[in-house]
């Protein structure tokens, strides 16, 4: 839930031209907004598959 409100916040700093590249966290530090949107986006889709209960992503084995 936090991705999904998340990912338009992110959206809004591209849109306004933020830069937040400020080299406060090192190498961990993001490079652009555009890459986060992108790797946020991913990682939602990842937890949605997960969620979905109608294809499971590790099936119980019948006996």
């Amino acid at each position: 839930g936090l991705l999904a409100l998340f990912i338009p916040v992110l959206g809004y700093g591209v849109a306004i031209g933020l830069d937040i590249s400020c080299g406060c966290l090192g190498k961990a530090d993001l490079s652009s907004l555009p890459q986060a949107i992108v790797r946020d986006l991913l990682l939602l889709t990842l937890a949605g598959a997960l969620l979905r209960p109608s294809s499971p992503v590790f099936p119980v084995l019948k006996e």
